[in-house]
Formats: structure tokens, C-alpha cells, sequence
């Protein structure tokens, strides 16, 4: 993504807003919202246009980006601090294994400058589908380090959007990585695909939709995945801003 930004669109502005924070992976308040073309319905249904709008990630302040020196990121052991302990599974490939250690080194340092004293753990998630290669995940355990989640998630979505940044730059190419703390995100993922599972009966019970509260986009999409496969429903996402939720739709089966 270039320094002016990059344009999203959608039927509305408030859409067109909440899809580009959705894939940049950023909150309203890390970036700076131009509305380039608020968009119109046209006549009739006629010479309408989408809304436009162009995000611009804002700076990091000096005490948010870590200082480490090139060789540091070299040989990253070396800036690590010898409390933070790192469990590889399974064996990672060469280019990848230099992808695990950059992100570990630098997320290894953010955690020491903030003193904590904790243990990076890091696995590999299976690919899915129209994916390369799966999700690297970072998991940090130890003391205190649940006070690094914040209130639903906030500071820890904030510390993986510092360590994706950092990790891109150096690595001048787009890791997909998620800072985890001792398995809340797997677990939160656990109870959402158990949710959607259990909506997604009712609504066939039901034969009607099931509108699921609001959620970010990281959690609709779980949804979305965790009953992709189903025959009997489908899903889509309704709404705007923080309001966009999932619906679960049941399939009308076709007799004969």
C-alpha cells in the first residue's frame, strides 16, 4: 500500500469505510478517512455509483516502533532476550523459518521493552482454501501476559498490527501473522464455529435467517469459513461500521 493510501467503495460511505479497515486490519482511530465520492443512488435504479473512500494508515508514534539494528534482525537470537523461550512445530522450511524468527525477534523485543517476561510459542495453521501457505501464529505465555488482550481484544489486535508492519517492511512482502496470548484467539475461533454451527440448525429447523450480533471482521469471517461447506444455509454480511453482522440463510431445498 503506497503513503497516500488506497480506495475502497461500497454501497454506502460507512460501508466503504468498514471494508477498508476490514482488510487493512486496522481500527477507525489508526487512520486517516477521506471521503472521495459519497456515491448516489441514481433514478429509477439507474446511474447510481458505489461511495468511495481512501484510508490512509496513520504514522506510528517514535514510542511505538522498536529500534533494532539491521544485524539484530540478521541473527535475531541475538536480540532476544534470554527469558523468552521459542517452540517451533512442525519444522518450518528455510524461507519460512527466517519468517518465524524475524517475527518472533521483533515481537521478542516489543515484549522485553514492556517488560514482560514471557514465552513466544509458534505454529503454522493449515492453509485454506485460495491461501498458499497457512497463518503463522505467534502465542505469547507467561506472567501477566493476559493483561496484553485489553478489553474484547483492543490491545492485542494494536500489538499484532505493530508486528505485522514492522515484519512486512523488513521482510518486503505481506506475512500473514496473528499475535496470540496463551490461545484466547483459538479459543475465541473454537466458540464461534460451535455458534455458527448451532444458528446455522435453527435456521433450518426454522426455515428462516438468523442474524447473528455485530462482530469485527476477523470473527464474521470465521463464520463465514466454519459453514462455507454446508449445503443447507448460506451466509452474508449485513450492516455497517461496527453494526455489520453475519446472517445465516437457510437453503430452499428444490423437490423432484
Amino acid at each position: 500500500m503506497t503513503e497516500e493510501g488506497k480506495v475502497f467503495s461500497a454501497e454506502s460511505v460507512e460501508g466503504a469505510i468498514d471494508e477498508g479497515l476490514a482488510a487493512l486490519g486496522l481500527a477507525r482511530d489508526q487512520v486517516e478517512i477521506v471521503v472521495v465520492d459519497e456515491g448516489g443512488r441514481g433514478i429509477l435504479g439507474f446511474g447510481g455509483r458505489p461511495a468511495q473512500v481512501r484510508l490512509t494508515p496513520l504514522p506510528l508514534s517514535p514510542a511505538e516502533i522498536p529500534v533494532s539494528p539491521d544485524p539484530a534482525i540478521a541473527e535475531p537470537e541475538a536480540a532476544v532476550d534470554d527469558r523468552v523461550e521459542e517452540v517451533v512445530e512442525p519444522p518450518p522450511s528455510p524461507e519460512v523459518l527466517d519468517r518465524v524468527q524475524l517475527a518472533r525477534s521483533v515481537l521478542a523485543d516489543l515484549l522485553a521493552r514492556m517488560g514482560f517476561e514471557v514465552q513466544i510459542r509458534t505454529h503454522q495453521t493449515e492453509a485454506v482454501a485460495g491461501e498458499k501457505e497457512g497463518t503463522l501464529v505467534l502465542d505469547i505465555y507467561g506472567a501477566g501476559a493476559d493483561s496484553l488482550i485489553g478489553r474484547k481484544g483492543e490491545t492485542l489486535v494494536s500489538l499484532q498490527r505493530i508486528v505485522r508492519m514492522i515484519v512486512n517492511r523488513r521482510m518486503a512482502a505481506r506475512v500473514n501473522l496473528i499475535v496470540d496470548v496463551e490461545g484466547y484467539k483459538q479459543q475465541k475461533e473454537l466458540d464461534l464455529r460451535r455458534l455458527a454451527e448451532r444458528m446455522a440448525e435453527q435456521a433450518v429447523k426454522s426455515g428462516r435467517q438468523v442474524v447473528l450480533e455485530p462482530m469485527p471482521a476477523y470473527e464474521r469471517r470465521i463464520v463465514h469459513i466454519a459453514l462455507r461447506a454446508r449445503a443447507d444455509v448460506r451466509t452474508e454480511s449485513e450492516g455497517a461500521g461496527h453494526r455489520r453482522r453475519v446472517v445465516i440463510i437457510p437453503e430452499v431445498r428444490k423437490e423432484g
